[in-house]
C-alpha cells in the first residue's frame, strides 16, 4: 500500500493489517518521527513538499522490497507538508514469513526513505 497524506499520520493509516495473509509469521513496523534538533541545532519543525513524482518512486521502492525480501505486504507511508517536532513524517510496515525478511525490508524502506528524491526537506530551525 502506497499513501502521501498532508494530514497528520497515525497507526489507523495501517487500517489493512486486518488483511494479512495467513502464511505471514511477522509484521515489523516503523514510525519517523520529527527530532527536536538537526545538525545540532534546535528545530521547530521541517517542511516536506514534492519535487517530482512521489508515487512512482514509491512504487518503485515497494517493488523492489517485495522482490529482494520476499515480502506478502508492505505500506510506504509518507507525509507532506509542515510537521513540527514530534509529528509523524512516514510510515512503514512490512508483512512477511520470517522475521529477517519483514525486518531486512523495513529496515531498507527507511534507509529509502531518507534518499527520496521526489521529496524536499526544509529543516525549521529556531532563530
Amino acid at each position: 500500500m502506497i499513501k502521501i497524506a498532508d494530514e497528520p499520520l497515525s497507526l489507523a493509516d495501517l487500517k489493512e493489517l486486518s488483511n494479512i495473509p495467513a502464511d505471514v509469521g511477522s509484521l515489523t513496523i516503523h514510525l519517523a518521527v520529527v527530532k527536536p534538533t538537526a545538525a545540532g541545532k534546535a528545530t521547530n519543525g521541517i517542511q516536506f513538499s514534492a519535487g517530482g513524482d512521489i508515487e512512482s518512486e514509491l512504487r518503485a521502492i515497494e517493488g523492489d522490497l517485495t522482490a529482494k525480501w520476499n515480502t506478502k505486504q508492505i505500506w510506504l507511508i509518507r507525509r507532506l507538508g509542515s510537521l513540527k517536532v514530534g509529528d509523524v513524517i512516514s510510515i512503514v510496515a512490512a508483512a512477511a514469513e520470517r522475521k529477517e525478511e519483514a525486518i531486512g525490508a523495513c529496515n531498507e524502506a527507511v534507509e529509502r526513505f531518507k534518499k527520496m528524491k521526489t521529496i524536499r526537506k526544509q529543516e525549521l530551525f529556531d532563530e
